[in-house]
């Protein structure tokens, strides 16, 4: 078996394997949205999705539950569900099943559609409903680009989903997975201090504010620690959150900027609230809009 392989300059560099033989290839996946549909369908999509949610809020459906979001069974259900959507309208898609490549591989299930693009329902709803996801996960600029596009972050499995998604038999072991993530450094990497630098931060933050001993500057060492790992990670997503065409975008992203604001005003012993005050009535205000926007709730059991 020959396999070509690229090397830094850009040519490419052939590599012989004898049989049972094994190599590791590393590589940096630099994802870019892939194309979008035209504006004229992305309404008839949006209202197809919307519709697909509303029918399946009336079940008990919950777009966030975390055990069906890390299954991907929250993405299937919406997918199948504007998939029989779409067919009553005369319009064909597939219903396909794979891989989202985000912090870990997790399963997905998307459509890809007759004319071409695909359809994304589950991730154009929940940008919708949560736009700070664009800052802690690499996802496509705006929910639109689910309507036509994706964020060019998946692999797909060779078969169709069944209930649940499960890689099929076909589909390689969880070796291949291994070869998602991060291979160098993995300790050293952002993604994985930043849940133990949160976590520190805020800890003596707390204690803080608590009024109890913190010893000399740890507080404020480890928040600026945390805030310089945190920009390394979602540098790139604020500033596509930001650029958001819907006001949603820049209010979320003022959101995050005024928690830090807060919290440092507060390490820093500025003496006003303002910046918390702030925070404070935006945080109230997004989360209002957001619930009337998505009126949807859990059906009563």
């Amino acid at each position: 078996m020959e396999l070509v392989l690229p090397r830094p300059d850009g040519a490419c560099e052939p590599l012989a394997l004898e049989p049972g033989e094994t190599r590791a290839c590393e590589w940096q996946l630099q994802p870019e949205p892939a194309s979008e549909a035209p504006d004229s369908n992305r309404e008839l999509l949006s209202a197809v999705v919307t519709a697909a949610y509303a029918n399946l809020c009336a079940s008990g459906y919950d777009l966030l539950e975390p055990a069906a979001r890390r299954g991907g069974q929250a993405a299937l259900a919406i997918a199948a569900e504007t998939q029989a959507l779409l067919r009553s309208q005369g319009l064909e898609s597939e219903l396909v099943g794979g891989l989202l490549l985000l912090d870990r591989p997790q399963p997905h299930a998307w459509l890809l559609l007759a004319g071409g693009g695909v359809l994304d329902p589950w991730l154009y709803l929940a940008l919708r409903r949560h736009p700070d996801f664009l800052l802690m996960l690499d996802l496509a600029p705006e929910p639109e680009v689910y309507l036509g596009g994706h964020e060019g972050r998946r692999v797909r499995w060779p078969e169709c989903p069944g209930e649940s998604l499960t890689p099929p038999a076909s589909y390689p072991d969880d070796s291949l997975l291994a070869s998602f993530t991060y291979p160098q450094h993995p300790l050293l990497y952002p993604a994985h201090l930043l849940p133990a630098l949160r976590a520190l931060a805020f800890t003596l933050l707390l204690l803080a504010a608590a009024g109890l001993p913190v010893p000399g500057s740890a507080a404020v060492v480890s928040y600026l620690a945390y805030l310089t790992f945190l920009l390394g990670e979602q540098r790139r997503g604020f500033i596509r959150l930001w650029s958001w065409r819907s006001p949603w975008g820049r209010r979320f992203a003022l959101e995050a900027v005024l928690l830090h604001t807060a919290a440092l005003s507060f390490l820093f012993g500025a003496g006003t609230v303002l910046p918390q005050t702030a925070y404070i009535l935006l945080w109230i205000f997004n989360r209002i809009e957001l619930a009337l926007s998505f009126p949807c709730k859990r059906a009563r059991r």
